[in-house]
């Protein structure tokens, strides 16, 4: 037996089962009730109440991780994932911000990547849902950091709550920097989590030019959380492995296509 779960609350058992589901992929009805102490009619109770929320896939006998994500990637996971893309991506990043602007940076991988390369800039006065790229610009030639508030969800590493909405609301910023889980060339962005995905379309309202950073992977991913439509942003900076039917999509709605 791998771990003992009968004694636990139907919740805590239902999230310790998706938890290693996540892990092996797939799994059947007998694996689970032999490693985890659980009878077959508890599991496939839980399989059905996790498959109602499109958290995983039932099969014959088993079940597998869905295929639309609905919940983010942790972030530590992410971050080594497509690096020299992002690279490239931040590189390019830095000459479309001006010393001593007002800017949003949302938290994510590719947005700390840009983070870093946004040190060399002066006085910029940055707001951000994210600890970590707080610290990272933190009274750095001159720039200041402010973090938006809000309850801290370690596992993607940013802050939301109704006091993230409310402080940023408060501010108007001349570029907003987001980064998207997902692109559906003939819908839109996406991010996993809804929460993050009302973060992002405040954000774009109260800003006066909003980039796009992103890696081509995720074009065409199924992702839960709509964003906003193209005509919402001002720039897409991507790798060039973006189809070209794509950028022809997204310069007929007016977003300046920058293939790094």
């Amino acid at each position: 037996m791998d771990e003992d779960l009968s004694s636990l609350f139907v919740e805590e058992r239902r999230s310790k089962l998706l938890d290693i589901i996540k892990l092996k992929k797939r799994v059947t009805i007998g694996e689970l009730a032999r490693s985890y102490n659980l009878g077959e009619a508890t599991i496939r109770r839980d399989l059905i109440a996790l498959e109602n929320k499109g958290l995983v896939k039932r099969a014959h006998g088993g079940a597998m991780l869905a295929d639309r994500m609905t919940e983010e990637i942790a972030y530590n996971d992410r971050v080594w994932q497509h690096t020299k893309e992002k690279q490239a991506i931040t590189a390019a990043m830095v000459q479309y911000v001006s010393d001593s602007e007002a800017i949003f940076i949302d938290g994510g991988t590719t947005t700390q990547y840009v983070t870093n390369v946004l040190r060399a800039k002066s006085n910029l006065i940055v707001l951000t849902n994210s600890p970590s790229i707080a610290a990272e610009i933190a009274e750095v030639n001159g720039s200041m950091a402010l973090l938006t508030g809000g309850e801290l969800h370690v596992r993607t590493n940013v802050l939301f709550d109704p006091l993230t909405m409310a402080a940023i609301r408060q501010f108007r910023v001349d570029h907003a920097i987001l980064g998207m889980s997902a692109m559906m060339p003939d819908q839109g962005f996406f991010t996993a989590s809804h929460n993050e995905a009302e973060i992002k379309r405040s954000v774009i309202d109260y800003a006066n030019k909003t980039t796009v950073v992103m890696d081509s992977s995720k074009i065409g991913k199924s992702v839960f959380s709509f964003v906003c439509g193209f005509d919402r942003i001002d720039q897409l900076i991507i790798d060039s492995g973006v189809p070209e039917k794509v950028v022809e999509t997204l310069e007929n709605k007016g977003v300046e296509v920058v293939i790094v």
